[in-house]
């Protein structure tokens, strides 16, 4: 067994490696036969490799193809080579049956597996004992990556931001999950969290810090804080393994840059000076889309970075104060601003000087503006802007309430379609992996919000309560 100590000599390295061996029978006929295809499962990254402790439990599903019809697939543990315990076994009553994919499948990782060589062995038979096209996948998830984080954001300067955690085989809210894992306070104003690579970026602007965590067990790995130059950080964004984006709002709430972050040590390696309140990012190709949406000031730009240079290459006016940024289909960039909103010195509304928001489509080749739609008044929306698991619609708040559009034909305000009211709307998130609305519901910044799951359509699904404040989701 290969184990090596990380986080701190904390947690152990256990592995379960991949590999794809036809071990058989030869026949006459040239074909393989008595199958034994045989998957060493993997955990968790591109080297298939499972970080965690003998409180972790391994899930997976195995797929199979076998054209012949599917007769019977079985997992084993094997422990130092030798059979441990069975842990699926499936065999099919319809012959003609030719695709299958399991339900989840898990196992605990004992104490006796950390020091020993373990290893997951499935097996698959097709009818006619051969396996010359019988095709076989086995995909594994961490522990908390098959359910949704909710990202609390808290009352500002109370530092009482909090994750929930939501299970969506239980539909159980484990709610103070950071707090429960790592015995400490997330901190003051969570602004967003995004898992890449495995790993959770939990953004906590107003305690300048990025806390990040391991998705398999939910314990804190690292930090990166004021020291590395985060003043007023914001939004996370993986580029590769080894490099991420931070934006951020700066000390002042307005000199917007961007850190350059090495992956692999935590550390600023560079700082991209960007504009007013740099806020969401995208990635298209290599090409980073940074929305500057002001801050504490006013912009008015889509700045675009080569992800390999870390260089700015287009600046691009779309509208006062831009903010929100998805990629549909055809990976042309959509973005809303808020606008600008101006009174005058007895608080009235200063209608010449103020800007309605607007939602646009910016051409991912050429990095003009395809699309601008104004609202038609000021303060109205829209805002929060989020796109299906398919790319083609547009979801967003406006006018109080959830709305959706279509990417292809939208033209003007008169194609956006109401299809969620309630009260309370604060985040507005989709779990694309389900194609799910999420809102996230903050009645006051004192007592717990909660989240209301809605298909893509706005009909309701169910609702939990969560924290102070749900802003969005991570999974």
């Amino acid at each position: 067994m290969k184990t090596n100590t990380i986080f701190n000599n904390i947690l152990k390295t256990f592995f379960l490696v991949f590999i794809l061996a036809l071990s058989s029978c030869t026949d006459d006929d040239g074909s393989l036969s008595g199958p034994q295809t045989t998957v060493m499962s993997d955990q968790f990254d591109e080297t298939l490799s499972f970080t965690g402790s003998n409180e972790e439990n391994v899930s997976f599903q195995i797929s199979v193809n076998a054209p012949n019809g599917i007769n019977s697939i079985t997992a084993d543990i094997v422990l130092n080579g030798m059979f441990e315990s069975n842990i699926y076994s499936h065999t099919n009553s319809d012959k003609n049956l030719k695709e299958f994919t399991s339900e989840d499948i898990s196992f605990e990782i004992l104490e006796e597996y950390i020091e020993e060589d373990l290893t997951v062995v499935v097996i698959s038979e097709d009818l006619a004992g051969k396996i010359d096209s019988l095709e076989l996948f086995v995909t594994a998830l961490g522990k908390y990556e098959t359910g949704l984080f909710i990202v609390n954001e808290g009352a500002f300067g109370n530092g009482n931001a909090s994750l929930s955690y939501f299970d969506k085989v239980t539909s159980t809210v484990t709610n103070d999950f950071f707090y429960k894992q790592t015995n400490k306070s997330l901190g003051d104003q969570a602004q967003s969290m995004t898992i890449f690579n495995h790993k959770g970026y939990v953004i906590v602007q107003n305690s300048n810090k990025v806390e990040i965590l391991n998705i398999n067990n939910g314990k804190s790995i690292g930090q990166l804080t004021s020291k590395e130059g985060l003043y007023s950080p914001r939004y996370f964004l993986g580029i590769n393994a080894s490099k991420g984006y931070v934006s951020d709002w700066g000390a002042d709430g307005s000199t917007g840059t961007i850190k350059v972050i090495d992956l692999t040590t935590n550390t600023v390696t560079k700082t991209i000076s960007t504009g007013s309140g740099t806020n969401q990012l995208v990635l298209v190709g290599n090409h980073v889309f940074a929305a500057n949406s002001g801050g504490w000031s006013n912009d008015n730009s889509v700045v675009v970075i080569d992800a390999d240079t870390d260089e700015i290459i287009e600046t691009i006016t779309v509208g006062d104060n831009p903010s929100t940024l998805v990629v549909d289909e055809d990976n042309d960039v959509w973005t809303t601003g808020a606008g600008q909103t101006v009174y005058n010195a007895d608080w009235s509304l200063n209608t010449e000087e103020s800007t309605p928001a607007f939602l646009a489509k910016i051409d991912h080749e050429d990095f003009e503006v395809a699309l601008k739609i104004d609202a038609p008044s000021v303060g109205m929306g829209p805002a929060g802007l989020k796109v299906d698991s398919n790319g083609s619609t547009l979801v967003f708040k406006y006018d109080g309430a959830i709305f959706s559009t279509d990417t292809e034909t939208v033209s003007s305000t008169d194609d956006f379609t109401k299809i969620i009211e309630t009260d309370f709307i604060y985040g507005l998130s989709i779990d694309a992996s389900e194609n799910h609305i999420i809102l996230g519901i903050a009645p006051d910044y004192t007592n717990p919000g909660s989240i209301k799951r809605y298909d893509i359509t706005g009909s309701f699904i169910d609702e939990h309560t969560v924290g102070i404040g749900p802003n969005g989701i991570a999974y």
